[in-house]
């Protein structure tokens, strides 16, 4: 009987469940996603599962992305886990964050999900570094999944800006 082989995990750390759930449907077919809602427990849980990419929210309650970073490594066996900072913050301020965090990279939340599973996979396929061409130019039009969320008034995870 062959075995079966699994599929990559992505760790998504994010205040909003309905940001983990639009990141889990986004990824699903290529990527095994594990959700927390709080980072607290994020070390415990990163030296459990050793996922292979973290997709971290900037603005948290209680532990913040840059704590989180900063801690990272003590639950990494070793291995270096890449983080894409996820944010409705503008993306000046988005890249000056992850610059100064240590991020690998990062993604403004309001980009459509077919734009978000290509990029991840090609930050993942790129060994965790960000892939050629730019972030922002790809990932700046509303789908219509989140137009939809809007509309239902659970635009939490959607720039407050709007």
């Amino acid at each position: 009987m062959a075995k079966k082989l699994s599929k990559p995990r992505v760790l998504v750390i994010d205040d909003s469940r309905l940001a983990i759930e639009w990141v889990r449907v986004a990824l699903c077919v290529e990527f095994d996603v594990i959700g927390l809602t709080s980072a607290i427990d994020s070390l415990t849980v990163i030296a459990r599962e050793q996922p292979d990419l973290l997709i971290l929210d900037v603005q948290m309650p209680l532990i913040g992305a840059e704590a989180v970073v900063a801690r990272i490594g003590k639950g990494m066996k070793g291995k270096k886990l890449p983080v894409i900072l996820f944010s409705s913050l503008p993306p000046a301020e988005l890249a000056a964050r992850a610059a100064k965090y240590g991020a690998d990279d990062f993604i403004c939340k309001d980009g459509d999900s077919i734009s978000f599973a290509e990029y991840i996979h090609a930050f993942y396929t790129a060994g965790g570094r960000p892939p050629e061409g730019a972030l922002s130019d790809r990932l700046s039009t509303k789908s219509k999944v989140q137009r939809n969320i809007l509309a239902a008034g659970r635009a939490d995870w959607i720039s407050r800006r709007e």
